[in-house]
């Protein structure tokens, strides 16, 4: 029989078996695009290898090579010969109930070794892993462990169950090709070569399977029960004993409830049906989610790391939409650190069943339950379980990143340090979305309303919301953090300091320093998403309204900014027209429309400008270079280069410090040569020798430029404003924090009314407070002996420089009510 007519008759029974299977089993594959994420040699035949012997995934795996138009795996070995063909083989064989092992390379691997050195063509390797359902399943042996989750030991009856209990839930995952080639040409003989290839392939299903399912299910008790009988917790328990002469049966309850309050309950069937129930709620509130610089998590994987996600966070949502997200591109799902607030009935047993373990708002005082949490989050990060914690502690209410909080942080690297065996990367992570649920809560908060507890009552209100569009919702992965790479520029002797084993350890710079640059990541990930970029133009405007044309025009030129001077290589610009982008925000955000016959007009009410604030945040770091040069032009016609340079440059640290910018202060000099030069060309400045000049009135490019200085909203009036209110005290005087944050949200928001400024953020307290400890880092403020602030003398020069940049009206305002407040 002909080599075609062996591959025909191979094609006819892999279709009708495919068939057949298919009536039931629902499959998908980790691979997007051939190209980039498979990245084979189409010269060269393609060897698929199998953990173990399976013809049911051999035939999930020819399904997938079809649809993708991959080699199948449909000929022998020793007919492999040219780009096209494919062929598989398997590492074990499998027995009725349980895989037959052996310490010997497969003859067929030897094989495959021997006839690539023999005609000194080069055969790639592709490892394919299927995996079906995503249950780990426990350590010991059971009859339910044989029958219903995916044993890599297990033999085919337990897969013919297998094929039945979890056929809806099917991952195929193709690995990176091995060329043989390369391997034989280190001379070290078929047989070592041989066994090379097997053990890189071991390690690499072995690594695959963790990052995929997990390590393997934890019992509750045994948890609970480690915990309690930790040396640490134990001598903590004595001291309270001691503290509250208390019995020790009494502390150990205590104890015990502590524990279990925190700790997660992982169940892989509750997840499958959480996912099952995200899919239908996605598909009611989005109109897709969209994911960014995934590949990154593979790698990671395939190194062998554990990994710890650290996002934004925006929304309630977050904690689901990140593990739906990682859950479906064939990841385990994280243990999730999630508020206390959010465990009550019965959405608080749906979370820790999911992954979540609950924490309190405030460890203070409570040295066992602080000792307790340490220790469990030290079992998961030793035990290799992923984790995801939110580093600023809680949601934005502005739309801008909020200073890290380091409390978790320090914990987890202090676990990292006391046992340091396997490698640790951290992941910031973006999340943005087009409308935020939450958004009209957070305005509330924002003008001085207290915050609503979470109840089931509050959310079966929130049920409303089914009907209504929220776009579309992102999720980026960022450039990850080396655990160990970092600790060691950070501190070389990081593993003998002792001040990490203190609960000060949150504290030290290097905490703060990784912190920072953690949130500088998530910013360097961002989407600018069609509400961001909207939101900021229209906002960018006095009177929140723009021609359809001139706002067209805009957007497009914050689009070639973009583009042509990006922030980072990691941020996502939209790839569609602005023209498109405004028909679709049109559905999703309510902007009104006034028609003319020469030419529609774009405009916002006051509610919704309010709103949009949040949005035109997310995106303000990516274009506040351009838009502090373009400040300075709002009130000025032209200015020198170097004048202009150290004018931005005595500003670029407040903005860097709030808005997580990412570069230091000697990159900021590169970055605005590169957006001036932008500038010019796009004839926003008119340069004349060292002489910048704006463009005239009647130029599209002076509204443009207007509305690019205006972009950064009320930054720097809330800066000039804070100092106003310290230039009423001497360098004699003393005061005390709340005292500073107090005046400067009541002058603020006096100012606001009177200039009818509806931006959330220009009296949100928290930046206030954020603001001084800042100048007190910059030597700005000093801190007394008592405690107290005193201001520096180049106080006086920060004052000048923030009120050059703001309008007539403004500063008279600022001013006037500096001087009223100092004259009472």
């Amino acid at each position: 029989m002909s080599l075609s007519n062996n591959r025909k008759n191979s094609s006819s029974i892999f279709f009708w078996i495919q068939n057949i299977i298919y009536l039931w089993v629902r499959s998908r594959t980790n691979l997007k695009s051939i190209a980039d994420d498979l990245a084979l040699d189409p010269s060269k035949p393609v060897c698929y290898v199998f953990r173990t012997q399976s013809y049911t995934d051999l035939w999930i795996a020819d399904f997938h090579c079809q649809k993708l138009g991959l080699p199948r795996p449909e000929i022998k070995i020793k007919e492999l010969q040219e780009g096209g063909d494919g062929a598989y083989i398997y590492l074990a064989k499998r027995g009725f109930v349980q895989r037959k092992t052996s310490k010997d390379a497969p003859s067929a691997l030897y094989g495959l070794v021997q006839q690539v050195v023999a005609k000194k063509d080069d055969i790639q390797i592709v490892p394919v892993s299927v995996f079906w359902g995503r249950d780990p399943g426990k350590e010991e042996k059971s009859i339910f462990k044989l029958l219903f989750f995916d044993d890599q030991y297990g033999g085919w009856f337990q897969r013919f169950i297998q094929l039945f209990v979890h056929g809806r839930n099917v991952v195929c995952h193709f690995g990176r090709p091995i060329s043989l080639i390369n391997l034989i040409n280190e001379k070290n003989g078929i047989e070592q070569t041989t066994k090379k290839v097997r053990r890189v392939l071991k390690i690499h299903f072995r690594s695959l399977r963790i990052s995929t399912l997990g390590p393997y299910i934890y019992d509750h008790a045994q948890v609970v029960n480690s915990i309690l009988t930790s040396k640490r917790v134990k001598d903590a328990m004595a001291d309270e004993a001691s503290r509250r002469n208390a019995t020790q049966e009494k502390i150990l309850k205590i104890a015990k409830r502590y524990v279990v309050e925190i700790s997660a309950k992982k169940t892989p069937y509750v997840i499958q049906a959480v996912s099952i129930f995200l899919t239908w709620l996605w598909n009611k509130l989005f109109s897709g989610v969209e994911i960014s610089h995934d590949k990154k998590l593979q790698e990671l994987a395939d190194g062998g790391y554990e990994i710890i996600y650290l996002p934004c966070h925006r929304s309630h949502l977050d904690y689901l939409l990140i593990s739906y997200v990682l859950y479906h591109l064939g990841f385990v799902t994280p243990h999730i650190a999630a508020g206390i607030n959010l465990n009550f009935a019965p959405v608080g047993s749906v979370l820790r069943r999911s992954g979540a373990f609950f924490l309190r708002r405030s460890f203070r005082g409570n040295k066992l339950y602080t000792i307790i949490f340490n220790e469990y989050l030290h079992y998961l990060i030793t035990k290799g379980y992923s984790l995801k914690f939110f580093p600023e502690g809680g949601r934005s209410r502005t739309g801008k990143l909020k200073k890290p909080m380091t409390g978790m942080l320090a914990m987890a690297v202090r676990s990292y340090i006391l046992s340091s065996e396997k490698p640790v990367v951290l992941v910031p992570t973006y999340v943005g979305y087009d409308k935020v649920i939450e958004t009209g809560s957070y305005l509330k908060e924002l003008g001085g309303k207290s915050k609503k507890s979470e109840s089931m009552g509050q959310l079966l209100k929130s049920l409303k919301i089914l009907g209504t569009n929220f776009g579309r919702a992102y999720v980026g992965f960022g450039e990850p953090i080396f655990l160990q790479n970092f600790l060691d520029k950070e501190l070389p002797d990081w593993k003998e300091k002792s001040e990490w084993y203190g609960n000060n350890a949150s504290k030290l710079p290097a905490i703060n320093n990784l912190a920072n640059e953690i949130m500088v990541r998530i910013n360097s990930t961002a989407v600018v998403s069609p509400s961001s970029l909207f939101s900021l133009a229209l906002l960018s405007s006095q009177k929140k309204a723009l021609s359809e044309k001139d706002l067209l025009s805009y957007v497009c030129l914050l689009i070639d900014y973009a583009n042509k001077v990006p922030y980072s290589c990691d941020i996502t610009i939209p790839k569609i027209s602005a023209k498109e982008q405004l028909s679709y925000l049109e559905s999703v955000i309510e902007l009104q429309r006034f028609s003319h016959p020469d030419g529609d007009v774009i405009h916002l009410d006051e509610v919704v400008s309010i709103k949009l604030t949040y949005y035109r945040n997310n995106v303000l770091h990516v274009f506040a270079v351009p838009a502090v040069i373009a400040a300075f032009f709002l009130h000025n016609d032209q200015i020198t280069i170097e004048e202009l340079r150290l004018s931005c440059k005595a500003v670029y640290p407040y903005l860097k410090d709030e808005l997580f910018l990412r570069w230091d202060m000697s990159d900021f000099d590169h970055e605005l040569e590169k957006a001036i030069d932008f500038m010019s060309e796009k004839g926003l400045l008119i340069r004349q020798g060292d002489l910048l000049s704006r463009p005239v009135v009647a130029d599209l490019a002076f509204n443009e430029l207007n509305l690019l200085g205006r972009s950064l909203g009320r930054i720097i009036e809330r800066y000039a404003v804070f100092a106003a209110v310290l230039s009423q005290y001497s360098e004699n005087d003393s005061f005390d924090r709340k005292e500073i944050e107090n005046k400067s949200q009541s002058m603020a928001h006096k100012i606001a009314i009177l200039n009818g400024t509806n931006d959330p953020d220009f009296f949100d307290k928290g930046l206030f407070s954020e603001h001084i400890q800042l100048l007190v880092k910059m030597k700005v403020l000093e801190t007394a002996v008592d405690g107290k602030l005193k201001i520096n003398p180049i106080l006086a020069k920060m004052t000048e420089k923030s009120m050059s940049l703001l309008s007539n009206d403004v500063r008279q305002s600022i001013c006037k009510e500096a001087n009223w407040s100092k004259g009472k």
